[in-house]
């Protein structure tokens, strides 16, 4: 073939390629989400919803954020507001998390978060959060972290996760249990308290509508019954009699097992499960009048620890009985413990609130450091 040729062909195939970059300071990477609902416009019988973004600018040499918003009709008609508002290509490849108004959350959140799994550049580990208040507010207002809200809510959550007093909730994993039988979403709940965000508890869903809440200090009981986990401390108090005082004792976590048996009766429709849960730990602090040098004592606390421990689990499991929530998947085990066709033949809805759930709690005091 003729040089000429193949270079003429080259070129074009380098112009080409060239057409389609995308110059980085051109592209306003959208970093956080929000959802609101917004007031219904006059003569529309469809409820518009306030959609915010926060993208990365930089300032000296130091990095905070834009936050754009824009009332639409729909996901996509915002995307297209929120575009003619800035110089910038709007990109959401870097979408790290998406914050769902409590008022969103109410009615029906699966038609904005279906719009955002459908994206093919937004990750499927985008965290989602509920926020009590109004999100975009939070997500806009500037806490002088010095990195931009949207990094903060990013480091905010990843630690509450570690610490294993809030679940990590993914697009996917809100997805997963959305679409699942058996089991019902939750999501982490953020508030805005003056000049910081903290975490305010557990949101439980029925479907893809918020119905109840968690307190956050039963956040770390939750994660246990829900997954297996390696840190996290339970703080325990036991109460107190005629005959003894109120202790105190505080467990750093180190391993936890979970093991689940379904028992049927004879109508096929009403179930007793035991839920085994086996912890061990360290404990860090202790209140009382127990001397853990003596196993006689330690042998109490830990019954005593796994006593409480069991009435906390027995109460989380009260609450999502009453709203009929199945936030802790025990429809998966019974489902797995039958064909699917007897499995589709029950109104799991309707059967879970009459289910015996038991617990069966053991704890084992691997040290105590110096406590005496």
């Amino acid at each position: 073939m003729d040089k000429r040729i193949i270079t003429i062909i080259l070129a074009i195939i380098m112009l080409t390629g060239c057409s389609d970059q995308k110059i980085l300071e051109e592209q306003g990477l959208v970093q956080a989400v929000s959802y609101d609902l917004a007031k219904k416009r006059p003569g529309s019988d469809l409820q518009p919803i306030h959609v915010g973004i926060a993208i990365p600018i930089m300032k000296g040499g130091s990095s905070s954020q834009k936050s754009l918003e824009a009332v639409a009709r729909s996901s996509k008609e915002a995307r297209s507001l929120l575009t003619s508002q800035t110089e910038w290509n709007l990109v959401s490849g870097q979408v790290r998390t998406a914050l769902i108004g409590r008022d969103v959350a109410e009615q029906s959140i699966w038609r904005h978060l279906d719009t955002l799994e459908r994206e093919p550049s937004v990750s499927q580990r985008v965290k989602l959060a509920l926020v009590k208040q109004n999100a975009y507010e939070l997500m806009s207002s500037d806490f002088k972290t010095g990195s931009g809200t949207f990094s903060y809510l990013d480091k905010l959550l990843e630690k509450g996760v570690k610490n294993n007093v809030i679940p990590e909730v993914t697009l996917y994993k809100f997805a997963r249990d959305y679409y699942e039988d058996g089991i019902d979403p939750v999501m982490p709940i953020l508030v805005k308290k003056n000049s910081s965000i903290d975490s305010d508890g557990i949101a439980l869903f029925r479907g893809d509508r918020y119905i109840t809440s968690l307190k956050a200090s039963q956040g770390i009981i939750f994660t246990i019954l829900t997954d297996r986990i390696h840190a996290g401390q339970v703080n325990i108090e036991i109460p107190g009699s005629k005959k003894s005082q109120a202790e105190f004792a505080a467990m750093r976590i180190i391993k936890s097992k979970k093991t689940v048996n379904v028992v049927h009766t004879k109508s096929g429709e009403q179930f007793t499960v035991h839920i085994s849960i086996k912890l061990k730990g360290s404990v860090i602090e202790y209140l009382g009048k127990k001397d853990l040098s003596s196993e006689k004592d330690r042998r109490y606390l830990e019954a005593a620890m796994a006593k409480q421990i069991e009435k906390d689990m027995v109460q989380i499991t009260e609450k999502t009985k009453k709203y009929s929530t199945d936030s802790l998947g025990i429809g998966r085990y019974v489902k797995n413990s039958m064909t699917y066709k007897e499995w589709k033949s029950m109104d799991w809805r309707k059967i879970y609130p009459k289910t015996n759930v038991v617990f069966h709690v053991q704890t084992m005091i691997k040290d105590y450091g110096k406590i005496k």
